[in-house]
């Protein structure tokens, strides 16, 4: 059944949002760089904030999933995410999203996460990424998240 409120709540929330992505200037922190191979074979835990957290998948995105939209919404950064794929307009499917941290919105057909936690889903052109979103009031300690292609470097040089 449709709920006019709760869907009016959400649409000010993706607006905000929006204005606040197209209004800010870019923030100069930390970036956690992490391995596509690495990211790829595992779940990926991040922090997410009020202020939001870049995450760069230098690949197309194709689909998003979210298990909880209780406390988390999502967005692309540097393109379009369209409901259907072959409808979008040609060459504009983001390679990032800007995840941010919203005031608990309560689902009646959702079960509340058990901990708190969101799983996001992402598929790209290079495989699909599982994140998991601890939404967080504290000071962030990285800002983006990059997945590269490039391996990291060794932590001690054999002698």
């Amino acid at each position: 059944m449709f709920n006019k409120s709760l869907f009016k709540k959400l649409t000010f929330v993706l607006a905000v949002t929006s204005v606040w992505v197209s209004s800010t200037k870019v923030i100069k922190a930390e970036t956690l760089k992490v391995d596509r191979e690495f990211a790829l074979a595992r779940e990926i835990e991040v922090d997410v904030t009020q202020m939001g957290i870049v995450i760069d998948f230098n690949s197309t995105i194709s689909s998003v999933n979210l298990s909880h939209m209780g406390q988390i919404v999502f967005q692309g950064f540097d393109g379009v995410l369209c409901k259907i794929p072959s409808q979008c307009p040609a060459n504009s499917a983001p390679t990032m999203l800007l995840v941010r941290k919203i005031p608990d919105l309560e689902f009646k057909t959702q079960l509340p996460s058990v901990d708190g936690t969101a799983m996001l889903f992402v598929n790209t052109d290079s495989g699909v990424y599982r994140l998991e979103f601890n939404p967080v009031s504290k000071k962030p300690k990285y800002t983006m998240v990059q997945i590269f292609d490039d391996p990291l470097p060794p932590l001690f040089n054999a002698l």
